[in-house]
């Protein structure tokens, strides 16, 4: 409860900083009410709020301008410091309140947007509608009343019917502000950067400093690594009005804490600089330049260090300035004109390298007029999977820009395209939107990114274009495509019509003189191509081109060569035909280039030439006809364009399709659902697949469906996880069964269930060698085992099984120092828990196969000492002898030395240990020769050997004695005892007796150096003395205690 209230105390604190005023609980103490996290996720047209109750609960909503009223009849901690922190589109802030049993939320919302509510389980879910036209949300109140009685509205019962049902959603409207509120604010410059020193990427690193106040004090690191960069210290930033610009040199601090991107900067070869952003979570990235200035922006913010990190760039990066808004990171910097970003990705982590190049982008976004889409007149820019919208505002020309990140790597406008209403700006990834007006609106959908008109009665104009470019226009798109292969006359209406012409077809080519079989011979092979016959088709063309090489180079056989391998589920095979250099050009050729890229998984890349020459398949006979024009109506569903999509389902369905074909389009279906929005809809037609006869739908919608519903937040991880290991053996043996094994690896990751998770990915990387991503996989896992063994992640686990998954991916060890260290840490640990076999087997590979020389010494002695401990004596010995190295150092030469000894002792080998001892004259040697002659019975020597280590000590007569001291003179006094010395036990009686009675052992050294009564030994002291005699400290005893303290690598 402690640390809750401190928790609590600190979001207050945080809360106050920004305005905000948090309510306590009232009538109900805080332990007793439910704690309720409320989290905020943002779509395309809406915002969902939730409410993760841990139980249903009855509520009710009420809607009175620009506030939402959510009153729940339940007590409840509500946690909503995360959303009045950062607050999401559509909404201003949450307050919350309980009293009596009640707890009352007030969401702040634009006055125009429709909220609908659900239940999601015992989650309690809100969609918060974009406004149209645009508004701001209001502001949040400063306090929250609980009513005591209901309002209007009924309370909504956790049993009731409808209760999981949502309520019917509002029509999607406009969203894009007129004039976005942006603080362009900028960092105070610092003096010129120093020329960066030359270098190669394996250039020794430094590290900068923890804030912008700072002092640099650059530290070596070793070679090769980059510079890290931490965030500077955060204070409250304050906006200037929205269009203005900002001074330049006005310093602009981040407006409190934001998630952490951790950013580095690396020097390669020719003066090449690097930044690098490890994010924690998909994050998508823009890039542009615009006056002279270089602009990066990310839709997740962070801190950067702009001091440190312009330092870094040293002569590449020559001015650098954060622009601090809520939700973004935007970094605005000059560079010299001709070094330009290109964008690199690894794993999370955005890559962007300046160096001498062009400012393009990798793959250019097709910019496509729709004067008459289904909403209007709008721009659409297929780019999938874009980020939120960007509001920022150019000081230079104080004007207002839109920009879209964007996920997909190297996606960008070249070029830019002016429209009376707005400009596109060119880019290097992203895209960029200069308003004209204010009811421009710019929206991120899933396909990609729209720009329309916010106001219905103002649509978008185009900007006219001369009567030459339209003509041109026209004849372009009155062009027919041209087609290669004449395949209408080879349709059969039923599997007796195959029959009968292919008995004709064969009988002509047997019958055929030697000048006309090449001709029949074709015509068999167009016969089984046009019907879908693959493997019979392939056959008769591999016939056709050995008795006739030439046609290797012909675009019709090699069109359907490539097709039956398509057909044959051979890709690879059917690029080697398709992309014949014989074939560009041709319609028909880039058709089916396009299926295989759409085949391959890469759907959005070939979504824009399906759709221009897709009706090349309109002729095609019904059997090949349908499965290619099922591959085309995805692609344009990709893309967003869903006028086409329609049209091609429809006509789909209208073709008689089989159990099987229905169920493949019911699957494009279910995805066009999905993009309109419609996810019960979705979810309804991919279960109804899950019922076809045809295996590969049946697999699709089964994945699709787990995915929308775990987006949607109605099913767990784990419960998705369970959905999908039932497909893993529904569909087997090609890119479709590794993304599916990347996704149950990624998945399981995110549950902390590692085993699963490095045994899913190790399939997927084993099993799909040569897939382009197989060595990412490869990443993840090294990176998985890494953070166990390296960043700790596995002290969380049990030590077992800590150490079960290290044996079974043991391969993961990284080579080197790290790998050392991985091993050194799980050793410690499985020492510190007792589990001295599996520590010694660890160390004893880690001896036989990765080190050399002093390091191996130093860890067989750490193995030496494990068998002791273990009292695998022979163990000991042989690893002590088997790792002697040349050039050790004094210590550690000894204490392998004693080590030895200990293993001779285990061994009863007395006189070997003690020939070792022999020119030892340290104390620890020292001590170890009395510990031989006491297991030896040896009472004189030992005694001799103990008057030694007690001289050595310090020990002097009227001196108190220290601990130590106390326990040698103990073992003393008793070997003296044992040995009959009677003389000498007097002495130290005299000489050490009123010391020792200072000390905790008074009473075991009364008991053994008490002078016997008429030199008698009392018959009931001799069962004590003999337990004082047993106590003797050995040498693996004080071992065993330093490990109780210190982890075994500490010994040396």
């Amino acid at each position: 409860m402690t640390a809750r209230r401190t928790l609590r105390a600190a979001l207050a604190v945080v809360a106050l900083a920004w305005g905000l005023c948090l309510v306590p609980l009232e009538g109900a103490r805080a332990q007793d009410a439910a704690q309720v996290n409320v989290r905020a996720g943002a779509h395309a047209t809406f915002t969902r709020v939730v409410f993760d109750w841990p139980a249903k609960v009855p509520y009710k909503i009420a809607k009175d301008g620009g506030l939402v009223t959510v009153t729940f009849e339940a007590a409840a901690q509500i946690d909503d410091a995360d959303i009045n922190r950062n607050p999401p589109l559509f909404v201003g802030g949450i307050r919350s309140a309980t009293q009596g049993g009640r707890t009352v939320s007030v969401i702040a919302v634009p006055p125009r947007s429709t909220v609908r509510d659900f239940y999601a389980g015992n989650k309690i879910a809100l969609d918060i509608r974009e406004p149209s036209p645009w508004q701001d949300p209001v502001a949040v109140p400063a306090q929250v009343s609980v009513p005591g009685g209901g309002n209007a509205e009924t309370a909504k019962a956790p049993d009731a019917k409808e209760a999981d049902a949502p309520k019917a959603p509002v029509p999607p409207v406009a969203t894009a502000p007129a004039k976005p509120p942006v603080a362009a604010q900028a960092l105070a410059q610092p003096a010129s950067a120093a020329p960066a020193a030359a270098g190669t990427a394996t250039q020794t690193a430094k590290q900068l400093p923890q804030g912008a106040g700072q002092k640099a004090a650059p530290a070596a690191k070793p070679a090769g690594q980059p510079l890290r960069l931490t965030p500077p210290a955060q204070t409250t930033a304050t906006a200037a009005p929205a269009g203005q610009p900002r001074p330049a040199a006005a310093p602009a601090p981040a407006p409190g804490p934001a998630p952490g991107a951790q950013l580095s900067v690396a020097k390669g070869d020719e003066g090449t600089v690097t930044l690098r952003f490890d994010w924690e979570e998909p994050v998508a990235a823009a890039a542009f330049r615009r006056n002279g200035f270089l602009w990066l922006v990310f839709d997740k913010r962070t801190n950067v260090n702009v001091p440190a990190l312009q330092e870094a760039g040293g002569e590449v990066i020559s001015t650098l300035q954060q622009v601090y808004i809520p939700q973004a990171t935007v970094l605005r910097m000059t560079t010299p004109k001709d070094i330009n970003p290109s964008m690199r990705r690894a794993g999370l982590a955005w890559l962007i390298d300046f160096k001498a190049q062009e400012a393009t982008p990798k793959i250019p976004l097709e910019v496509q007029a729709q004067p008459d889409s289904p909403i209007g007149a709008r721009i659409f820019m297929p780019l999938p999977e874009p980020g939120k919208v960007i509001p920022l505002t150019d000081p230079i020309i104080a004007d207002n820009m839109l920009v879209v990140p964007g996920i997909p790597l190297g996606h960008g406008v070249a070029g830019s395209y002016a429209y009376p209403q707005f400009e596109i700006l060119p880019s290097i990834q992203g895209v960029v939107v200069t308003p004209r007006i204010d009811d421009v609106r710019v929206r991120s959908l899933r396909q990609g990114v729209e720009i329309a008109s916010a106001a219905p009665t103002f649509p978008l104009k185009f900007s006219p274009v001369s009567q030459e470019m339209a003509a041109s226009a026209r004849m372009s798109a009155m062009r027919p495509l041209v087609r290669v292969l004449d395949l209408e006359k080879w349709d059969t209406p039923n599997d007796a019509a195959i029959l009968q012409t292919r008995a004709i077809l064969e009988q002509a080519l047997a019958v055929a003189p030697k000048a006309g079989q090449a001709e029949a011979r074709m015509n068999l092979a167009r016969f089984y191509f046009a019907n879908a016959y693959g493997a019979e088709a392939l056959g008769v063309l591999t016939r056709a081109v050995e008795v006739q090489p030439s046609l290797a180079q012909d675009r019709e056989w090699l069109l359907l060569h490539g097709g039956s391998q398509f057909l044959m589920g051979r890709l690879p095979e059917a690029e080697k035909d398709l992309y014949n250099a014989a074939l560009n050009g041709s319609d028909e050729g880039e058709f089916w280039r396009a299926i295989i890229q759409a085949a391959r998984g890469d759907l959005n890349g070939a979504s824009i030439e399906l759709r221009r020459s897709g009706s090349i398949a309109r002729p095609y006979p019904r059997a090949l006809r349908f499965r290619l024009s099922a591959i085309v109506a995805e692609a344009v569903v990709e893309i967003g364009d869903v006028r086409t999509a329609e049209t091609l389902i429809s006509t789909l369905l209208a073709d008689g399709p089989s159990p099987s074909q229905e169920a493949q389009v019911k699957f494009v279906q279910g995805r066009l659902a999905e993009l309109e929005g419609d996810f019960d809809g979705a979810v309804s037609l991919w279960e109804e697949v899950m019922d076809s006869p045809d295996r590969l739908a049946r697999f699709r919608a089964a994945r699709s469906r787990v995915e929308l519903l775990l987006r949607l937040d109605r099913v767990t991880k784990r419960e998705a996880t369970e959905e999908l290991e039932k497909q893993r053996f529904a569909w087997r043996g090609d890119n479709r069964e590794f993304d599916l094994l990347r996704r149950l690896g990624t998945l399981y990751l995110e549950q902390e269930k590692y085993r699963e998770a490095l045994q899913t990915l190790r399939q997927a990387a084993t099993h799909f060698r040569d897939h382009p991503d197989a060595k990412a996989v490869t990443k993840e896992m090294s990176d998985t085992f890494n953070a166990l063994y390296l960043e700790d992640k596995a002290d969380a686990l049990k030590p077992v099984t800590a150490i079960a998954i290290y044996e079974e991916f043991k391969e993961l060890t990284p080579a080197g120092s790290r790998g050392d260290t991985m091993i050194q840490k799980l050793a410690d640990r499985l020492v510190g828990v007792d589990l001295l076999d599996q520590a010694a087997a660890l160390l004893e590979g880690q001896i036989r196969f990765r080190l050399q020389g002093a390091d191996r010494a130093r860890v067989g002695a750490r193995l030496a000492l494990i068998h002791l401990l273990a009292r695998k004596y022979t163990d000991a010995e042989r690893v002590i002898r088997a790792t002697t190295a040349n050039g050790l150092n004094g210590e550690l030469t000894q204490q392998r030395n004693h080590l030895l000894v200990q293993a001779l002792m285990g061994q009863q080998r007395f006189a070997d240990g003690l020939a070792l001892l022999e020119p030892d004259q340290t104390m620890d040697g020292e001590l170890l020769r009395s510990e031989i002659y006491w297991t030896m019975g040896n009472w004189n020597e030992a005694a001799q050997s103990l008057q030694r280590v007690v001289t050595a000590t310090g020990a002097r007569k009227g001196e108190s004695l220290n601990r130590k001291q106390a326990r040698y003179m103990l073992n003393l006094a008793t070997a003296m005892t044992l040995s009959g010395n009677e003389r000498g036990l007097a002495r130290i009686r005299e000489n050490f007796g009123p010391a020792m009675a200072q000390t905790e052992m008074a009473k075991a050294f009364d008991l053994i150096a008490a002078r016997p009564a008429l030199g008698l030994i009392a018959p009931e002291s001799v069962k004590a003395r003999v337990a004082v005699a047993q106590n003797f400290k050995t040498f693996l005893t004080a071992y065993r205690e330093r490990l109780e303290k210190d982890p075994l690598s500490a010994i040396n």
